[in-house]
């Protein structure tokens, strides 16, 4: 009985000692994170290398695995691929000692279109299927004498030009026509609808016109030879143009004020091009001269630029090339966009006609406000246009957050009889768009026509409503009650 007491005893030690090291709770533990066969045989995770630079060494190494990476002194650059669009091409290199790869992106000065060509009524049209560029012109190519057309136009004429061209100076060993063409569209200055191509074999140069079907004068001969390069120009004028000595019109380019890209606007042969170009023709140098700024080419495919957003250049064939401050306040002349300046003496007349260009030719152009409730509207450019006159009748603006019912009443008289079509558009910037509608309404001359519209606005921001009919532009900026 002793014995089984001692015994007994001796249990009960034991299994308080157990109990105290947590003994089952480890059995329970193993059996809870004994490895299945399916995690056996799992593929450890991707170890991701954080790369340091080793102190004293040319080498890396990684701040987890302490694995060392020799870094070559110079790097042997092989050419891994490209991918190219019409107007830029991006090269990836990659070095064959430590695999880093970079990128090498250009832009292009000449486009490498794949082309489409297809015939039809005698007329011949390529179409890139990489871009939206089309070109067509008449299938047939005639001849001509280039040395006759040297005789005939000189040097010096009104006109002609035989230099300071913008067609990239970029030599080919052969142009087709379809080259010429692409080549004669970077210096053609005026508005056309028909374009033909004449060949001279003894000079192996290409005439390339521009000019309006049913229009007597405004067209425009570029000269390109077999390496692309522009040897002359010729335009004809209109007859009550033709004796300025001036081509049909000038070009705008402006680089967008959000730093890239460049805006464009022709203004084609008129009044106000006319005005333009006599006034540019007549500033006087002031002595100062601004350094050249870069070679980078600009058109309206130029990307990132050198120079201060909202830079403007002017594009005026015989007259010259100009470049100004963003204000259009300051004016150099150039021999190339950001080359050196010679600055020239601004006029406020010629300052005037650069805003009206700019901003509101070609349109009949009205321009008003809306806060606190009145409207105020003024003709601050006046044009041609069905509309004699507009008025904002009644106006009713909605500040929330989902402004869809604002309602505009315009009142419009015509001159004549006629259908036109009233668009109204909502916006606070390029990129928040609000609303647009377009109506077909008949105006009936010497009488007032109402049109109505609803549309979105923007809560607490200033926006802008723009309207037109016929060639009629109103701009309506919307202040609402604590509008920033």
């Amino acid at each position: 009985m002793k014995k089984f007491g001692s015994i007994f005893l001796v249990l009960i030690l034991l299994i308080c000692c157990l109990t105290s090291c947590d003994f089952f709770e480890f059995l329970q533990s193993e059996a809870t994170t004994a490895p299945t066969e399916t995690t056996k045989n799992a593929e450890p995770p991707e170890h991701v290398h954080q790369w340091l630079s080793a102190t004293g060494e040319h080498a890396r190494i990684c701040a987890d695995c302490n694995e060392k990476q020799l870094i070559p002194e110079a790097h042997d650059w092989q050419y891994v691929g490209q991918i190219s669009d019409c107007w830029s091409t991006t090269i990836t290199y990659a070095c064959s000692q430590c695999h880093e790869e970079q990128l090498v992106h250009g832009d292009s000065v000449l486009p490498s279109h794949i082309w489409e060509e297809e015939t039809a009524d005698g007329k011949t049209t390529f179409n890139c299927t990489r871009c939206n560029e089309s070109i067509t012109f008449i299938s047939e190519i005639g001849t001509f004498s280039y040395a006759q057309m040297l005789e005939q136009y000189k040097i010096g004429d009104p006109g002609v030009k035989h230099e300071n061209f913008y067609n990239p100076e970029v030599e080919r060993e052969t142009t087709s026509a379809i080259d010429a063409i692409i080549r004669a569209k970077f210096d053609v200055t005026v508005e056309y609808d028909t374009i033909s191509i004449t060949y001279d074999e003894s000079s192996s140069m290409w005439r390339v016109d521009f000019w309006t079907q049913n229009l007597d004068g405004n067209s425009q001969s570029i000269y390109v030879n077999e390496k692309g390069f522009t040897c002359y120009s010729v335009y004809i004028g209109f007859n009550n143009g033709s004796d300025s000595g001036y081509e049909a019109g000038l070009k705008m380019l402006r680089y967008n004020w959000f730093g890239y890209g460049v805006g464009q606007k022709d203004i084609y042969t008129c009044d106000l091009g006319y005005a333009i170009l006599d006034c540019l023709s007549k500033l006087q140098e002031t002595g100062e001269v601004i350094p050249k700024i870069s070679d980078d080419v600009v058109n309206e495919f130029a990307g990132y630029l050198p120079i201060e957003n909202g830079t403007v250049w002017l594009e005026c064939g015989t007259v010259g090339l100009f470049r100004l401050n963003p204000a259009m306040t300051e004016i150099c002349i150039v021999q190339t966009h950001l080359g050196e300046g010679k600055v020239l003496q601004m006029t406020d007349e010629l300052a005037e006609l650069l805003q009206q260009a700019w901003y509101y030719h070609p349109y009949d152009y009205w321009s008003g406000t809306y806060e606190n409730g009145t409207v105020t509207l003024q003709q601050i450019y006046k044009k041609d246009s069905a509309v004699e006159w507009v008025a904002i009748e009644d106006i009713h603006i909605e500040n929330t957050h989902h402004s869809q019912n604002n309602q505009i009443l315009l009142l419009i008289r015509a001159a004549n009889t006629q259908t036109v079509e009233v668009c109204l558009e909502s916006y606070q910037s390029d990129d928040n768009l609000g609303s647009f509608d377009c109506k077909e309404i008949t105006l009936v001359g010497g009488e007032e026509t109402f049109v109505e519209f609803t549309f979105t606005g923007f809560y607490n921001y200033t926006y802008w409503v723009s309207i037109t009919i016929d060639n009629t532009k109103i701009n309506l900026a919307i202040k609402p009650k604590g509008a920033e």
